[in-house]
């Protein structure tokens, strides 16, 4: 189904689920059946699963899309009082590390591949729960849920909107075209929800990102992992070597200032590998005048990091202590060098998935389109702007490329226009 069919047939899903929610509270005859409720749709040609959490008490909506194709991503929307907010935020389950796939494009540890990569992996779920819950992006727009009538046709189905919903035993099941009897929307559960449910909306301040508090929460993360694993005996001397190399890349993050004191305080590295990339550049603060040019290597890391540095979209993260610039930049790294230490910050599998990437564009979001008549929420590719990808496939999914500022200072091999 192309996106703008699904924006056309998918046009009230909303109000419907809303009017849903009040019909089966009456029917029930229970005054406190799904005063909050949580639902399993899966829309857009049975291609997009989405959790809808429905609060008849505060008459909030929270729905979070997971796209197949950005797996790591979740696109949450929430509709309060008369506001619709949007934001990403990282699905930390699906924050991973695949060791072969790490260990086939990371070339020059001196050491045993899959054990850096155990030790990354262990580092990026350590870290991943720190960002749980990361409102970037945040988009703010007036909006009014309005509950659409509902009313019962042939075989006990029900009527709304414009759509018919078929119940199986007086529990809806799909949402159907009226007109085309094309399903819409699978409904796979509902059930009561007991728990809370957060529908306060976002704001700019939202975005971890930014936050200088959190500044050494990124070292504390991955230094109480590693304490764990000690307790537990998970410790030998190649596994030591291991988190030393890592504890240089990590240190580095920190730039060429006091911070990098603090962090190596934090992960209580007294021999850690200083800067293991084994390149000039890479590090957070490279100083882009006075740094040498970059020299020619094997693994093509320190001219693939000389471009990455110059990316021309840049925004400091964990409090400045490191990046997170556009994917088209990230990638342009990943792809042209196999340098296990820049793998493991930018590669697909490194922990940069956590804070994720910068894209700008189109994006799927529910909208308001207004008509004579008043109008209805429609689903469909109609948000754009700035958002962020996270995850290990946050590179096969971005459509903007930001490119890299110019220079004039080193002669390099790569192209600047392009990847």
């Amino acid at each position: 189904m192309h996106v703008a069919q699904i924006a056309a047939i998918t046009a009230s899903l909303v109000g419907v689920i809303v009017g849903l929610v009040y019909y089966l509270q009456l029917s029930s005859g229970d005054e406190s059946y799904l005063l909050k409720s949580k639902w399993s749709l899966t829309v857009a040609d049975g291609s997009l699963p989405q959790t809808w959490y429905v609060d008849t008490t505060s008459n909030a909506i929270r729905i979070e899309s997971y796209p197949a194709s950005d797996a790591g991503t979740v696109i949450v929307e929430e509709f309060v009082g008369d506001k619709k907010y949007t934001y990403f935020t990282p699905d930390v389950s699906k924050l991973s590390v695949d060791a072969d796939e790490y260990c086939s494009t990371a070339t020059g540890y001196d050491g045993d591949c899959a054990t850096v990569a155990a030790e990354l992996t262990a580092d990026v779920e350590a870290t991943a729960a720190t960002w749980a819950g990361n409102k970037a992006d945040c988009v703010v727009e007036d909006a009014a849920v309005t509950v659409s009538a509902v009313k019962t046709v042939s075989d006990g189905n029900l009527e709304v909107a414009g759509f018919f919903v078929l119940m199986v035993d007086g529990v809806p099941t799909s949402i159907v075209d009226a007109e085309s009897d094309e399903v819409i929307a699978t409904i796979d559960s509902i059930e009561d929800w007991s728990e809370d449910i957060s529908v306060v909306g976002c704001s700019a301040e939202d975005d971890m990102s930014g936050d200088e508090s959190r500044r050494l929460g990124f070292y504390e993360a991955i230094a109480e992992g590693r304490e764990r694993r000690r307790n537990l005996g998970e410790d030998n001397e190649e596994v030591e070597k291991a988190r030393n190399y890592l504890d240089g890349v990590y240190i580095n993050m920190a730039g060429k200032n006091d911070e990098a004191e603090d962090a190596q305080r934090m992960l209580s590295a007294t021999a850690f590998q200083a800067w293991a990339s084994g390149t000039q550049w890479c590090g957070a603060g490279t100083d882009l005048v006075n740094t040498p040019c970059p020299w020619t290597q094997s693994d093509g890391g320190d001219m693939a990091c000389h471009r990455h540095d110059h990316g021309a979209k840049a925004n400091g993260i964990i409090g400045g202590m490191a990046v997170r610039l556009g994917c088209d930049i990230d990638r342009g790294l990943a792809d042209r060098t196999s340098n296990w230490a820049a793998q493991a910050i930018f590669g697909s599998w490194g922990i940069a998935q956590a804070w994720g990437c910068y894209d700008d564009g189109a994006y799927n979001c529910w909208n308001w389109k207004s008509k004579w008549w008043g109008g209805y929420w429609r689903y469909g590719g109609h948000c754009r702007g700035e958002h962020t990808h996270y995850g290990p496939w946050r590179y096969s999914s971005y459509s903007h490329s930001y490119g890299w500022n110019a220079q004039s200072r080193c002669d390099t091999d790569l192209s600047w226009s392009s990847i």
